[in-house]
């Protein structure tokens, strides 16, 4: 079972630090493969991360 505390210098271990990755992993997800219009919301979310890498698809 994880510790709620940092292991070390530089590890994050908490629900916030998780729920960030997949919030910009679901992001990047939607943006890549979901061809409709996109919410307020996300697209607020989208500008908080700043530019995608392109990719060559």
């Amino acid at each position: 079972m994880l510790s709620p505390q940092a292991d070390g210098p530089g590890q994050r271990l908490g629900l916030d630090d998780y729920a960030e990755d997949f919030g910009r992993h679901f992001a990047l997800h939607r943006v890549r493969c979901v061809e409709e219009p996109i919410s307020p919301y996300l697209q607020w979310e989208l500008h908080l991360l700043g530019p995608l890498p392109r990719t060559g698809a």
